[in-house]
Formats: structure tokens, C-alpha cells, sequence
């Protein structure tokens, strides 16, 4: 018998484990901590923005609504003050009769106009109306103090047509109801409408309305 024992197969060395290669890039806890810090800077500049413009918004909307205000406040426009005469009650009286308007601030015009002194509105057919009262009643550049400076004569025939015309009572009644209303019409219809329809003249004032018989003086 041979002494040599039987060949046994050698067993073979493990193979080695092969290193995971390592992936490039950052880690995820870190990549999550950038995103994170992107979209709370995105979220910060929007609500930066949206802070900045909000104000400029309601700035704007506030300085309207105080122009809108201011045209719709109510001024007073003295149109005359002087004696008519009415013969009504079968006797002459004259009347001192003092008239005011109410019209409102976008209306009005250059006030300044209607003090003691000023100088003469500019006429009316300067600016195409054909000198007719119509035409220079739709000037749209011209407001209430300026047509009532250059159209005086007119607006105090018209008034003193009304009051030589009116009934004795209409002097008498508490408030004068009936005279202001025909006078408050005939005011309306010579000063027409603004572009948007509505009245340039609001209401009228009559403060003083004295009267006494000619033959006691005037």
C-alpha cells in the first residue's frame, strides 16, 4: 500500500468581498437641510415682496377716495343781493332779496372769482359758445363761480322775472318753499348737468327775503 494519502481537494480561499464603491455626492441629511433652507428663503422673499406691495395698493386707494370726498363736499356761491319789485298784491313792493347756491366742490370752480373786485370771467363765446347761453351753459372747464361771474346779468334777469312774477304768499310762507323751488329749477336748467347726469346746482339759499310797500321808501 502506498503511505501517500489520498489527494484531497484543497478547498479554495474566499474570495474577497468587494468593497461597495463609494457614491459621489452629499449626504441625504444634508441635501435635505439645502432644500429646506431654499424654500424657506423662497417663502421669505415672497412674503417680503407681497409686504412691500400691499402698502403702495392701499395708499393709492386711499388717496381717491379722499380726492372723491373732497369734490362731493358742499360749498355756498353767493349769486346776488338786491331789490325786485312785485305787484302781486295789487300794491308795488320791492323785495331785498339776498340768494346763495349750493353746489358741490367738484362743481364749483375758481371761488375767488365771485369776491369783491375780481376780474371778469372770461366770456363764454371765447371758448366757442357762440355767445348764446346754451352753448355756454355745457362748457365743461368752467365751473358754478365762473359761469356766475360772466353771466350775472343774465342769472338776475331771469331771478327778477321770478320774483316779479311770483304770488304775494310765496314771500310769506315759513321757508319760503315755492320761490326757492322755482328759483332752485330755473338755476338748474341755465347751469344744465355735469358729463355724468348730475346737477350742478344742489340747492338754493335764500337768507334774506325783506319786503315793504314803494310807497314807504326803498
Amino acid at each position: 500500500m502506498s503511505d501517500k494519502a489520498p489527494d484531497k481537494k484543497e478547498a479554495a480561499p474566499a474570495p474577497e468581498a468587494k468593497a461597495e464603491p463609494k457614491k459621489g455626492g452629499l449626504p441625504m441629511k444634508t441635501i435635505g437641510m439645502i432644500v429646506g433652507l431654499l424654500v424657506a428663503e423662497g417663502a421669505g422673499i415672497y412674503l417680503l415682496m407681497s409686504m412691500m406691495g400691499k402698502p403702495s395698493e392701499v395708499k393709492a386707494t386711499e388717496l381717491h377716495e379722499d380726492h372723491d370726498a373732497e369734490g362731493e363736499k358742499l360749498v355756498e356761491l353767493p349769486v346776488l343781493s338786491e331789490r325786485f319789485t312785485n305787484t302781486s298784491s295789487g300794491r308795488l313792493f320791492v323785495w331785498d332779496l339776498e340768494l346763495l347756491v349750493k353746489v358741490k366742490t367738484k362743481h364749483a370752480g375758481d371761488v375767488s372769482v365771485l369776491a369783491k373786485g375780481a376780474k371778469e370771467a372770461p366770456k363764454k363765446d371765447d371758448h366757442g359758445g357762440g355767445g348764446g347761453e346754451k352753448g355756454a351753459a355745457h362748457e365743461p372747464s368752467i365751473g358754478v363761480a365762473e359761469e356766475l361771474k360772466a353771466r350775472v346779468a343774465e342769472i338776475r334777469t331771469g331771478i327778477g322775472t321770478i320774483v316779479a312774477s311770483a304770488q304775494h304768499p310765496y314771500f310769506t310762507e315759513p321757508g319760503r318753499e315755492t320761490l326757492t323751488r322755482q328759483i332752485l329749477e330755473y338755476l338748474q336748467e341755465v347751469f344744465k348737468q355735469d358729463p355724468q347726469g348730475e346737477q350742478r346746482i344742489q340747492a338754493v339759499l335764500i337768507p334774506k327775503c325783506l319786503g315793504f310797500p314803494s310807497d314807504f321808501g326803498g
